[in-house]
């Protein structure tokens, strides 16, 4: 009896010990969570749960934006949404909630525009220090890629720009070739027919 209890002990610790491990963060209502570290979220990901998602202890990032049905008319509704904002932050072995002001109607998301507060607080309401800049694609804007264009973003020298390599975040002081060869990657890939003619005249010349 005491052997067993003294095994029960020893799981119950380990298994605190392990979901210590990690940050919790919930969000509130109308806060869409469009990418974490990198990666898209989709429809079917745990991390698409309203109740939160949870991540590594250290430096996070995270792509949101703000979401809301808005009354036309009496009998008529459209759905607003607000720009795509990228938010880094660093945390360990906490609870933490995201949430921004309530946006109820044309008004509170052209103010929001204007100036969007994005509030990051632990589980005893203080505030954590967060990075935010605004994810800004030019032209058409439905069918977008955010891994491709975080990827992009990535490489800048924005202070919310974060690199990961091997699914982990790593400070962008320390860019490794890796990198780089991402970098070319993309852009070549997302290049006209004329520019990628002359970047290969380019190398056969190098």
């Amino acid at each position: 009896m005491k052997l067993l209890r003294y095994l029960l002990l020893v799981t119950l610790f380990f298994i605190s010990s392990m979901s210590n491990a990690s940050v919790f963060i919930s969000h509130g209502e109308g806060v869409v969570i469009l990418a974490i570290n990198g990666k898209e979220v989709v429809s079917s990901s745990s991390f698409s749960k309203k109740d939160g998602f949870r991540v590594d202890n250290g430096v996070n990032q995270i792509l949101v934006e703000y979401s809301a049905e808005i009354e036309k008319s009496n009998s008529d509704f459209f759905i607003e949404k607000t720009a795509v904002y990228v938010i880094s932050f660093d945390s360990s072995d906490d609870f933490l909630h995201l949430g921004s002001p309530s946006l109820n109607n044309s008004y509170d998301f052209r103010a929001f525009k204007e100036n969007p507060t994005w509030r990051l607080t632990d589980k005893s309401g203080n505030n954590i220090d967060i990075k935010m800049a605004e994810l800004v694609k030019e032209g058409f804007q439905l069918n977008r890629s955010y891994e491709e264009e975080l990827t992009a973003f990535n490489m800048t020298n924005s202070p919310v720009a974060l690199f990961f390599g091997n699914d982990s975040p790593v400070d962008k002081s320390e860019v490794t070739n890796e990198m780089a060869e991402q970098m070319l990657k993309y852009w070549y890939v997302n290049s006209t027919p004329e520019v990628k003619a002359e970047f290969i005249k380019w190398i056969k010349n190098k």
